[in-house]
């Protein structure tokens, strides 16, 4: 089997892996560099394969090797150090995650993992945003507490739980003053 055939089995094996990072704040799941690269390193094992990634000042590179066959693969991305703009972090923290995700990129590339396209993730930070604002005026109609406990429930894991705690607090307080005052 040449190494490009091992690729693609590779590829197919990796078919089904589920992404476990949360962007919470952004309403977006990602694969995370672990929810793949154990799976990899096993079946680069199962089929002779094995990498190697290197950095220079202009590039990122995967080199994957088949060693029976004599025969290797680059995958070859720029290194553009990104500013880290309003992230509270140490300049070497920065650099650690900007190494983290070109690796993670160059293996996405290699096996064929792909994941929404940014397109995807606006369109989802529209709906998102859309259903915070349904949200906040089913809450805001609320009349009592039963009601807003309601809506709260039918909301979970579609509005971020800090927004929707947040809200549901605010008029939970609207409804127990009046509630104060009507007596």
């Amino acid at each position: 089997m040449n190494m490009y055939e091992k690729i693609n089995k590779i590829r197919v094996e990796l078919q089904g892996i589920r992404k476990t990072g949360r962007n919470n704040h952004q309403g977006f799941s990602y694969y995370e560099l672990a929810d793949f690269l154990p799976t990899i390193n096993n079946l680069q094992n199962k089929y002779g394969l094995t990498d190697k990634v290197s950095f220079t000042n202009d590039s990122v590179e995967l080199l994957i090797v088949d060693s029976a066959e004599e025969q290797e693969m680059k995958f070859t991305l720029p290194f553009i150090r990104f500013e880290k703009g309003a992230l509270k972090m140490q300049d070497i923290q920065h650099f650690g995650a900007l190494l983290t995700y070109y690796r993670r990129y160059l293996y996405m590339i290699a096996y064929n993992i792909s994941e929404g396209d940014v397109i995807d993730s606006v369109n989802q930070n529209e709906y998102l945003q859309a259903t915070i604002d349904e949200y906040k005026n089913a809450i805001d109609s609320a009349e009592t507490i039963d009601e807003l406990r309601n809506i709260w429930k039918k909301y979970q894991g579609r509005v971020p739980e800090q927004e929707r705690t947040q809200h549901a607090n605010e008029r939970k307080a609207i409804l127990e003053s009046d509630k104060g005052e009507s007596r």
